[in-house]
């Protein structure tokens, strides 16, 4: 009889820890699964990026698109207000990098005056100009398999060490559950950062090869 009352007891238990590892095992895929939907979703805009290079008919769009975002995130840092007060070592760092960048030869004097706008189109204009001189030395076909081999090479060779960066951070931040942090948050907040800075090495591979 002790035996009989045991032996449901005894079921009971097992059935509650099987219960629980379950849950423990949906939770750990869970978390996987959010840990996964952060890197696919940077995926597909990579990809985008990668496909828009590969089937366009003028890849050279999707390169200015990118020029433009860089030559605007350095203008911001120096708050251009049209009254001359970006001067000095910054604004003469900026137009460094964009003289040894693109053949454009503007002077710091040229900005210092200009609102923000006013100063991207200008550097644009005198970018796309210089760009155009050398559309004219080559065949179209030509350059635009040149213009696809620069998007894709900034694209690729950044992706995989990014992808290695995640799967880094994917590792370390599941330590700090020990100092009382979500890992998950720290990873969604981090994996931003990543992806932030993946993209500006890739606009800054894309100019730096640009006219070389």
């Amino acid at each position: 009889e002790d035996e009989e009352l045991e032996h449901p007891l005894l079921n009971r238990s097992i059935e509650s820890a099987q219960k629980k590892v379950e849950q423990q095992n949906y939770s750990i895929r869970k978390r996987l699964l959010q840990y996964d939907d952060v890197l696919n979703k940077q995926r597909e805009i990579i990809y985008g990026i990668r496909n828009d290079a590969l089937h366009s008919d003028e890849p050279v769009t999707v390169i200015f698109e990118m020029v433009e975002e860089e030559v605007s995130a350095r203008l911001e840092d120096l708050n251009l207000d049209g009254k001359g007060s970006a001067t000095g070592l910054e604004l003469d760092g900026f137009v460094g990098w964009l003289n040894s960048h693109f053949p454009v030869a503007v002077k710091s004097e040229e900005l210092a005056e200009l609102e923000f706008d006013a100063a991207v189109d200008l550097i644009l204009e005198r970018i796309r100009k210089a760009y155009s001189l050398k559309q004219a030395v080559e065949t179209e076909e030509a350059l635009t398999g040149l213009e696809r081999y620069l998007l894709l090479n900034a694209i690729d060779n950044h992706w995989q060490e990014h992808l290695t960066e995640m799967e880094d951070l994917r590792r370390s931040v599941g330590l700090r559950s020990y100092g009382q942090k979500d890992p998950l948050v720290e990873y969604k907040g981090e994996a931003f950062t990543y992806f932030e800075e993946l993209m500006v090495n890739i606009r800054i591979k894309v100019c730096t090869s640009l006219f070389r």
